[in-house]
């Protein structure tokens, strides 16, 4: 049986060591900067993409997340696509982006109605993405 304890403490120190030495490479990492990479740049690094159907309840506090970042506001952009909605989706986003900080655009679906509709709107966010990372 002392064999078995042995081993049991063979592992345990493997495992410690591991321990440290994973917090001793995560210390070594570079801290690396978004805001400092835009700027250098000079284009949108980060397009958020949302797709909306009638979210007028659940979008202010998604944007208003979005607007308190830390990331330049330069360095990203929101693209909001409204598909279809009708409960003034459309008109919270034109408002939020008069009123907000944030680099806000709103699409809107061309009101085809299609088999994926979602698919369909986030496809066009996609393409109308001007950050490098979507």
């Amino acid at each position: 049986m002392i064999w078995l304890e042995n081993i049991l403490w063979l592992l345990t120190g493997s495992y410690a060591l591991f321990t440290l030495w994973l917090w001793w490479t995560w210390k070594r990492m570079p801290v690396f900067s978004f805001g400092s990479c835009a700027a250098r740049e000079k284009e949108v690094l980060i397009s958020v993409v949302i797709p909306a159907r009638n979210e007028a309840g659940r979008l202010p506090l998604l944007l208003e997340d979005l607007n308190s970042q830390k990331l330049e506001n330069a360095s990203f952009e929101v693209l909001v696509i409204d598909d279809a909605s009708t409960d003034g989706t459309a008109d919270l986003v034109r408002d939020f982006a008069k009123t907000g900080n944030i680099n806000l655009r709103l699409l809107e679906s061309d009101g085809d109605r299609a088999a994926s509709p979602k698919k369909r709107a986030i496809s066009t966010a996609i393409q109308s993405a001007k950050g490098k990372y979507i």
